[in-house]
């Protein structure tokens, strides 16, 4: 991680790498996820459902791709999703690309997944 641009910081989330940076709407919800059926599944979804739904509010259409967490634009990633849970209470979140330089992905495998694209809702 020497090499990077930009400082590295090692978390307890989900999601592998990512990149957090301008042009970004980051969300870091703490839930008790005993009041939501105990189900990461569950919750993960809901967050993909919430980005699509604002996407959908803001002209941009984005959607789910099968096997992969996330929020879609084609086959462009908008939004990446990374949250740990400890004793049912989650952290972490997710990160909206809203605008922006998206070079700083190409410094890394984003989520894990070889060969992603980032985009952006602009």
């Amino acid at each position: 991680a020497g090499h990077l641009p930009h400082p590295v910081f090692e978390t307890n989330r989900g999601g592998q790498a990512t990149y957090h940076g301008p042009g970004q709407l980051v969300g870091y919800p703490i839930l008790d996820l005993r009041n939501y059926g105990q189900d990461l599944h569950v919750y993960l979804r809901a967050l993909e459902e919430m980005i699509i739904g604002v996407c959908g509010k803001f002209g941009v259409t984005a959607h789910r791709r099968e096997g992969l967490t996330g929020a879609w634009i084609e086959e462009r990633k908008i939004a990446s999703i990374g949250v740990g849970v400890r004793h049912w209470i989650s952290m972490h979140g997710f990160a909206l690309n809203v605008c922006g330089d998206l070079g700083p992905f190409q410094e890394i495998t984003p989520c894990g997944i070889a060969g992603v694209m980032p985009g952006t809702a602009a």
